[in-house]
């Protein structure tokens, strides 16, 4: 084999492998098992010998879900910001002065002026800025069930919803 055709083998190898490593593959999505409390039976309520139960439907309130396995639509709505600023600055300045050499214990001069004057004087300046903001929202609706009722009558609620953002 030659070796033009064996540099040309060597380079469409390096080619292909340079490539593949490009190649990105998308996340897997876990297989999850959703977290599920106990289902506890609802406590017997004891009849206090009044016509008004504590857990009854109110004569001044909406109907509302108050038992263990009803189902509630919770709304979310969630806003987040930040912003950030930032400014440098930098400034640099030198000076710099060499002797006027002398030629056989004379100065150089042309029409009266120094030939060898020399003065540097370099200077560098620098400024920079920066912004950044951001915010995200989040809006959506998910579907609970409601898996306990607190004594101040507080429901614990249960659900989940998986999404990617």
């Amino acid at each position: 084999m030659s070796i033009l055709k064996l540099s040309k083998c060597i380079a469409g190898l390096v080619l292909f492998q340079l490539q593949s490593a490009c190649v990105t593959t998308p996340e897997e999505l876990h297989d999850f098992e959703p977290i599920v409390r106990p289902v506890v039976p609802e406590p017997a309520t004891y009849n206090n010998g009044s016509i008004y139960q504590q857990r009854s439907i109110s004569l001044f309130e909406d109907l509302k879900p108050y038992r263990i396995g009803d189902i509630l639509t919770v709304l979310l709505q969630e806003r987040t910001s930040a912003s950030k600023s930032a400014e440098t600055s930098t400034k640099k300045e030198d000076e710099i002065t060499i002797a006027t050499p002398t030629i056989f214990g004379t100065t150089p001069t042309f029409k009266g002026n120094s030939v060898f004057d020399m003065n540097i004087a370099p200077a560098r300046e620098f400024t920079g800025e920066a912004d950044s903001t951001q915010s995200n929202s989040l809006t959506g609706e998910i579907t609970v069930t409601v898996v306990d009722i607190l004594p101040n009558d507080n429901l614990v609620v249960q659900g989940e919803k998986w999404f990617i953002l």
